[in-house]
């Protein structure tokens, strides 16, 4: 091609280009439009984005946690509280350490947990915890927290949080272990889940944090260890339910209770007459008539444990609280065994 020939060319382009975009304003012709998905990206290397708990906020306050070495066990403990608040003391070191023995609670798992104590009326809209996976902003404390006394946060990576409220430390075993139990539910295989589901009777479609605490499969296992190793009663709904009290005389479920009784008690005991019966048909308890495991008064006693606005004749029947309670059987427990081991 000749200079000449490539002039004629460049002037050919130019004109029809400038042709194109005059046309274009007057309206005789639309150009097409790029769709968004395809606007062009600036390629030019940029400095990647900061975590957001790593960005710094004006006037944050960072929580460091304190590395406890206490006989054998390594843990981290912070405290959220005023400034001229003395440090978490022994007495509150020793404690936390025993709670974890006794609660056979994996020294494996210690490593990836933080136990922060917090005075509710101490805490800043600016705080974040220091982590080993970076700055992890506070929770939002409910009024939930007042009265329940713990928190676990779930996971930040390979974190987790606990949060004690630290007008709760007299009842410190019962939360921090419950809250511990959470940390190990946390590290349940899918399949681990099923088979815990299938132990305590959880419908497969529940969700795991189920529809409210009661009826929350997460919270029925952080409840279970917590039961298996303080010996306190399971407050959650799974399980078997059983009344609070051998003389609690039920409400809602009594009827369907009483007929399971007297069913029992003509096959096991027929042609006895009903005024003249011994000491052992009198007290026979329903543990002793397995009717326990009656799905139909299982059911009912879940309806009656779930709303207790509804039945609340049920409730002000019983003495020592709901007035029924799950109990843990010796899979359930042999089952949280093998769990453990696993994770130690």
């Amino acid at each position: 091609m000749t200079k000449r020939e490539k002039i004629l060319i460049l002037i050919l382009v130019i004109t029809t280009g400038f042709t194109v975009y005059y046309f274009s304003v007057l309206g005789i012709i639309n150009l097409p439009t790029i769709p968004d998905e395809f606007t062009a990206v600036n390629t030019t290397k940029q400095k990647p984005l900061e975590k957001e708990s790593d960005i710094s906020v004006p006037n944050e306050k960072i929580i460091t946690l304190q590395q406890v070495e206490n006989v054998g066990y390594s843990f981290y403990l912070g405290q959220i509280d005023y400034p001229s608040t003395a440090p978490l003391g022994d007495t509150t070191k020793n404690n936390i350490t025993q709670i974890i023995y006794k609660a056979n609670f994996p020294k494996n798992l210690l490593k990836s947990v933080g136990i922060i104590i917090v005075n509710t009326l101490a805490v800043s809209e600016y705080e974040y915890i220091k982590t080993s996976e970076g700055k992890i902003s506070m929770p939002s404390f409910s009024p939930d927290f007042i009265t329940g006394g713990g928190i676990y946060s779930g996971k930040f990576g390979k974190m987790s949080l606990i949060f004690i409220n630290k007008t709760k430390l007299s009842s410190l075993s019962e939360i921090l272990t419950h809250e511990l139990g959470h940390h190990i539910g946390a590290q349940l295989t899918s399949e681990e889940w099923g088979k815990y589901y299938e132990l305590r009777g959880i419908p497969s479609t529940t969700s795991r944090r189920g529809t409210n605490w009661g009826l929350s499969p997460q919270e029925d296992f952080a409840e279970v260890y917590r039961s298996i190793f303080t010996g306190s009663k399971v407050r959650t709904y799974y399980g078997l339910l059983v009344k609070s009290g051998y003389f609690y005389s039920e409400e809602t479920c009594g009827e369907l209770y009483d007929r399971l009784m007297d069913n029992y008690k003509k096959a096991k005991y027929p042609n006895t007459d009903p005024w003249n019966m011994s000491w052992d048909m009198l007290f026979l308890t329903e543990e002793e008539a397995g009717i326990t495991s009656n799905v139909e008064l299982q059911n009912c006693r879940r309806e009656v444990l779930s709303n207790q606005e509804k039945y609340s004749a049920d409730w002000s029947l019983s003495f020592s609280g709901p007035p029924y309670y799950s109990i843990v059987d010796q899979a359930t427990r042999d089952f949280m065994t093998q769990i453990i081991n696993r994770l130690n």
